[in-house]
């Protein structure tokens, strides 16, 4: 829920914890590579990622236009 507010309050922290949600991965004691999240959860880390994108420039594009 944190990641959903934070990307769309503004999108720089929402996309942080979207990328590692969607991205995050930890290595198992045998060396194999798996992902730290169920796929549920990855989906909702790169929907959370995407909508940060999305917003950033967004929110980055109104501060500069009104600033004057």
């Amino acid at each position: 829920m944190a990641g959903y507010l934070f990307s769309l309050l503004g999108g720089g922290i929402g996309m942080v914890i979207g990328y590692s949600l969607w991205t995050s991965k930890k290595t198992l004691p045998n060396g194999e590579r798996v992902y730290s999240y169920n796929e549920a959860d990855r989906k909702h880390g790169k929907t959370i990622f995407i909508l940060g994108t999305i917003i950033f420039p967004l929110v980055l594009l109104i501060k500069i236009l009104t600033a004057n």
